[in-house]
């Protein structure tokens, strides 16, 4: 199942036969060597790849695994079921107050610590905000997390 496309590649939802979660595999077609390296390209890939092997946080989302064939980069993430939150916010519903408050709290959790460990995320808007589930998170067990280091300064 595609769960969205951008400039850099394809997201696809994937289930392996042996566990009952589900994934999201996100695929890059790598730059040839004729095309010039930008932030969509060669860099964009390599940011992602040297961050999944740095950073942890809840309200980030979890790199499970990196891969690569001659003609594609592939980056193995946590999947979150509600999508990115510009889709969420367009389809579902708008917060109240203290919905969105809590929410928020999560995303400056979340660039906080990218900050302490000396990264900027640099593109920041509700497409790369991700919605998942999350019991306790707060009323309605939503948790958001931030996704896309394509553009990331480290």
């Amino acid at each position: 199942k595609v769960l969205g496309k951008g400039d850099g590649g394809v997201v696809l939802e994937v289930r392996f036969p042996l566990v009952k979660e589900g994934y999201a595999l996100k695929v890059l077609e790598r730059a040839s060597e004729f095309s010039c390296s930008d932030k969509f390209g060669t860099d964009g890939i390599r940011n992602e790849i040297k961050l999944a092997k740095r950073i942890q946080h809840q309200h980030i989302i979890e790199f499970q695994a990196v891969f690569s064939d001659p003609e594609h980069e592939y980056v193995l993430t946590e999947l979150c079921e509600h999508g990115s939150l510009d889709d969420f916010l367009k389809d579902v519903r708008v917060f109240n107050e203290p919905e969105s408050r809590l929410l928020m709290l999560q995303m400056i959790s979340a660039v906080n610590y990218l900050h302490q460990i000396g990264v900027s995320h640099n593109d920041l808007y509700p497409r790369n905000i991700l919605v998942g589930q999350s019991l306790g998170t707060n009323q309605k067990g939503l948790i958001l997390k931030l996704a896309d280091f394509g553009w990331a300064d480290i």
